[in-house]
């Protein structure tokens, strides 16, 4: 073959036209999400309830989820306990507890929650409403509102555990993921020594295997499950915020929807008005 010393160009000049799919591409960043509420977990919590499994005839592992019903007892507990809101506005929506415990050391009755010092799921559901008819969560006037009882029981926190634990269980390839992240980034947690936990690879895939094995998934400090939520409304949620003067006289409106409200026959099959939903994303943040 001759050596080439002058590459050429060579353009084919008609336009060529195709088609795509008509898929709605709808985009979403994970801050779309909403706040990450972060709760404690403890590694021995976890134990057990997640493992690593490969089975005969593959060469990689993968996470799996060994036990809803743990797992759904977990996350319910997990609810009752202390929420840490990575990113608070201080001026705006907050799900910290520290803010709705110091609101309610300041109101006479303790009422921003149904039971004095007891927290569940509904204190983020109060933080939101709070902030979406008063612009922020810690409400210095939070003594003056009547009818805080109107947003106690708005979410029962065993309803929430059962929705998170049925959603890991139907969708096994998302908690797969869970040790792909780890091997990813952090391999050294399964290595003792230079050898990786037995069966946890098969070398031999190429002439075939047949046996599986399983292991333990490995937690360490720091390490976070993170799962996206949306509490939807589904009925409306209003202030009153014009005195009787003022509307007698003028007019105006005594109260402002500040949500609307799905439609009472709504089911999850329906996608929500983005304006009716309640985003976050729980994180249930690894401690020993």
């Amino acid at each position: 073959m001759p050596t080439i010393t002058n590459p050429v160009t060579m353009r084919f000049r008609k336009i060529v036209t195709s088609g795509l799919s008509k898929n709605v591409i709808r985009f979403a960043t994970a801050a779309s999400f909403g706040h990450r509420v972060s709760v404690d977990v403890k590694v021995s919590q976890l134990a057990g309830i997640f493992s690593w499994s490969r089975a005969a005839n593959t060469s990689v592992p993968k996470s799996v989820l060994n036990s809803k019903s743990t797992l759904t007892t977990l996350i319910k507990n997990l609810l009752t306990t202390t929420y840490t809101d990575k990113d608070a506005n201080v001026n705006g929506l907050d799900f910290s507890s520290s803010v709705l415990t110091a609101m309610q050391n300041a109101t006479p009755s303790g009422a921003v929650r149904a039971v004095k010092g007891t927290g569940s799921a509904n204190d983020l559901v109060m933080a939101y409403v709070l902030f979406r008819c008063f612009g922020k969560t810690d409400y210095s006037e939070i003594s003056q509102i009547y009818n805080l009882a109107d947003a106690y029981n708005m979410v029962v926190d065993s309803d929430l555990a059962d929705a998170i634990g049925n959603s890991m269980d139907t969708n096994p390839t998302e908690v797969e993921s869970f040790l792909q992240e780890q091997l990813k980034y952090d391999t050294s947690r399964y290595i003792s020594g230079n050898t990786l936990p037995n069966g946890m690879f098969d070398s031999n895939s190429a002439t075939g295997e047949n046996q599986g094995f399983t292991g333990d998934m490995v937690w360490v400090e720091g390490d976070i499950i993170e799962i996206p939520v949306r509490l939807v409304f589904t009925a409306p949620v209003s202030v009153a915020n014009t005195s009787d003067d003022v509307v007698y006289s003028s007019g105006a409106k005594s109260e402002t929807n500040v949500i609307e409200g799905e439609a009472a026959n709504w089911t999850d099959a329906v996608a929500p008005a983005a304006a009716n939903v309640l985003a976050f994303r729980l994180q249930l943040s690894v401690v020993l």
